[in-house]
């Protein structure tokens, strides 16, 4: 059976995979060793791309490619953005009300929104998840 040849081989780890370890990575699935990108744990969703880069990632896709004349990549701005998630000048507590707040995903946009926020402003959002529930049959509540 041919089956599917893989040109890189981006492998998911917690911890750093020993050279020795991507040698043989490589030699079994056919593989040079630099195209064994270790895709370890990041800290933040923002900084995979800088980590990928500085696995070599890009320049292995382009080799892939046949591409030589490539120019490096413009990365700035994602050091920025990692550099002001990692330390913002200040940070901002906003108090989130809803229906369903044990449920994070169905707030996924808005956690997105808010953190996209604070990275425009150089803060870091501290949410304050509050059931709508505490608020019902209150004085001032709105009638149901």
């Amino acid at each position: 059976a041919i089956g599917i040849q893989p040109d890189i081989l981006l492998c998911r780890c917690e911890q750093p995979i020993p050279a020795d370890e991507k040698r043989k990575i490589g030699q079994f699935c056919n593989v040079r060793e630099s195209a064994v990108i270790q895709a370890m744990d990041s800290a933040s969703i923002y900084t995979v791309p800088l980590d990928y880069h500085r696995e070599g990632l890009d320049a292995e896709v382009l080799a892939a490619f046949g591409i030589t004349d490539a120019p490096d990549p413009d990365l700035a701005r994602w050091e920025q953005i990692a550099e002001r998630l990692s330390k913002p000048d200040g940070d901002v507590t906003i108090a989130v009300v809803g229906k369903y707040t044990v449920l994070k995903d169905a707030y996924k946009s808005l956690i997105e929104a808010l953190v996209h926020g604070g990275v425009a402003n150089n803060v870091k959002v501290n949410l304050d998840w509050v059931e709508s529930e505490t608020f019902e049959g209150e004085p001032g509540a709105a009638p149901a």
